[in-house]
């Protein structure tokens, strides 16, 4: 799910990386999201909890041949802090922009939890990349629009 929260931090990376949306989610269905966002860890919490201006919803194309992973797999990538280093870097790249700061491997942030979802179910969405944006993610060919909306009232939760 590509969100646009419309929150101030949310302005922020959109002018930053001048792209459309500010933050990804899985959704991992039941009404439930995994994602990370500023100041939280990793977690998974109901869809009503994200903050939403615009979004589109996106499915793998080989959904078909889909495998979630198992439960503890996922609980690995769970409370981890959020990444500022690493999602800056990941909107200074588009610039051509690189830096050698060190990394956390303990630290996600939304873009890099995604990525790293999807190569966990062996089904990766890009070429692995040091820091992919969320762009880079939106823009994969793996994936397939299923829902968009622009500035709508209609709620994630209707439509999941």
């Amino acid at each position: 799910i590509f969100i646009d929260s419309g929150t101030k931090i949310g302005k922020l990376v959109k002018i930053a990386s001048m792209f459309r949306m500010s933050h990804v989610a899985i959704y991992v269905g039941n009404g439930l999201v995994f994602d990370i966002d500023f100041n939280q860890r990793s977690r998974f919490r109901k869809i009503e909890e994200l903050k939403v201006r615009e979004y589109e919803i996106k499915r793998h194309r080989d959904i078909d041949n889909f495998m979630f992973p198992p439960l503890k797999d996922l609980q690995r990538m769970t409370k981890r802090k959020y990444d500022y280093t690493g999602a800056i870097k990941s909107v200074l790249k588009k610039y051509g922009i690189t830096f050698k700061w060190k990394d956390n491997p303990h630290r996600y942030w939304c873009s890099e939890l995604a990525r790293d979802y999807y190569e966990l179910v062996g089904k990766p969405l890009i070429n692995s990349t040091d820091y992919p944006s969320i762009e880079d993610l939106y823009n994969s060919k793996k994936l397939e629009t299923i829902i968009a909306t622009h500035e709508s009232k209609v709620t994630l939760r209707s439509v999941v």
